[in-house]
């Protein structure tokens, strides 16, 4: 039994980096579709339900309420977290096919933040927003919007650090994320205006400079020993 609990939690673990919340949405087409995008970075399928993963949801400032999560995204794949009531509206706006899982708190207007974790915010992997606090005139406000995880924001964290400067006009200031206004948008521009699943992480810098020095290190070794 020791050794079942073990594995379970080095999983646990494993998968606590590997899930990024990408984009949420607050759409305009009568309150829908509202979402929130996850991505898998890891190389193996996780099983929402096995590591207890759930989704809360902060609403208007107060303490977040969490959703039972069941389903298993793919090793480099994206889920989308959504009501039962918003299915509709996403498949008509973005098709069928696509990886949905149901979350009754996947219901943001706007102004709630978001909070993927192990449990009832056992283990928190990632946010968006400022939990307990209203986004009403905040930058990370995302009413009749969505907001995108940018592709150089590659960490995962357990407190959303991006809210400043000073509140302001949804997306200003706000660093790692980008707004896009969807207020009017016409449901058959939902997935050009507001494209789903274009995350994907750009290396930084000093990754970069590691894989040059490896490569370096190879044509060396292989100059020396004829290889």
């Amino acid at each position: 039994m020791k050794k079942i609990m073990m594995m379970a939690l080095v999983f646990a673990s494993i998968t606590h980096a590997d899930l990024l919340i990408t984009m949420v949405e607050d759409g305009d087409l009568s309150s829908a579709p509202r979402f929130v995008e996850i991505y898998n970075t890891g190389s193996s399928a996780v099983d929402l339900d096995a590591v207890d993963i759930r989704l809360g949801r902060s609403l208007n400032g107060a303490d977040p309420v969490y959703s039972d999560l069941t389903g298993t995204i793919a090793a480099g794949g994206f889920a989308y977290l959504i009501t039962t009531e918003d299915e509709t509206q996403f498949v008509a706006c973005y098709g069928s096919g696509l990886t949905l899982i149901t979350a009754v708190q996947a219901d943001g207007n706007g102004d709630d933040a978001y909070i993927l974790s192990v449990g009832r915010g056992d283990t928190i992997l990632d946010v968006f927003g400022v939990s307990g606090t209203d986004g009403t005139g905040a930058n990370w406000e995302y009413t009749d919007g969505v907001m995108r995880r940018s592709n150089s924001n590659t960490v995962a964290s357990a407190s959303f650090n991006y809210a400043t400067p000073d509140a302001g006009a949804p997306g200003v200031g706000l660093t790692g994320w980008s707004f896009t206004d969807l207020n009017g948008v016409a449901e058959g521009n939902y997935s050009t205006t507001a494209p789903i699943g274009t995350w994907a992480a750009v290396p930084e810098p000093a990754v970069l400079s590691m894989v040059g020095l490896g490569g370096l290190l190879i044509l060396v070794v292989r100059r020396f020993y004829g290889k």
